[in-house]
């Protein structure tokens, strides 16, 4: 059995490999891995460097905000999600990570503050798949839209009244004079007529009030 371990400087005027440590190893024919490159604080391995460096853990909260960077797994209500956690360990953001469920199901994020860790809950993305809704945005759906707006406005049904020598027409909320006929053209008015203004939401006409 045989094992080199080899150091480089930590500087290098020919452009060579500084701080590193490299380690050969050859225990025969079962094993004999030849040289590798050994990571340490000098020589620090990529957080995604190797595919899954994380674990599975219980829930999706489950990953704090000093974990180590990498990617986890996180079991939810019948199913499982993808928790990206990236620790810095400095800074006003120390943390952020980044969930995503399955069949493009949704992406959340949520970061760190100092120590203090993640103080607020998950925040989803809106995309073209996962558009917000219309009191996400405090905007009106269709139906507070159509209870609340006029769709058109119109005269009702005719009335009218005995003007000449009868007992005229006294006001009436909402309604507007549409005719005065003088069927045998004297100088008297014979008969008065009105309709409602008409208003309509969603559908139904309602008369209009007056002030």
């Amino acid at each position: 059995a045989m094992t080199i371990r080899v150091t480089t400087p930590s500087t290098s005027s020919g452009g060579g490999t500084t701080n590193a440590q490299f380690t050969y190893i050859n225990h025969g024919g079962d094993y004999a891995p030849g040289w590798r490159r050994d990571y340490s604080t000098k020589n620090q391995q990529p957080a995604f460097a190797l595919g899954q460096t994380g674990s599975t853990v219980g829930n999706d909260k489950a990953v704090g905000w000093n974990s180590n960077s990498g990617v986890y797994n996180a079991t939810i209500s019948g199913a499982s999600t993808l928790i990206l956690h990236f620790n810095m360990n400095a800074g006003s953001c120390p943390a952020v990570q980044f969930r995503v469920n399955y069949k493009n199901g949704g992406i959340f994020y949520r970061s760190a503050r100092d120590g203090y860790g993640f103080e607020a809950d998950w925040s989803e993305f809106y995309t073209t798949t996962r558009k917000p809704s219309a009191g996400d945005v405090g905007a009106y759906t269709q139906a507070e839209c159509n209870s609340r707006f006029i769709t058109g406005i119109r005269l009702g049904g005719l009335s009218s009244v005995q003007t000449w020598n009868g007992p005229g027409w006294s006001d009436r909320s909402g309604y507007v004079v549409t005719g005065s006929v003088n069927g045998n053209r004297d100088e008297l008015i014979d008969t008065t007529q009105a309709r409602p203004i008409q208003y309509c939401i969603n559908g139904t006409w309602y008369n209009a009030g007056s002030i």
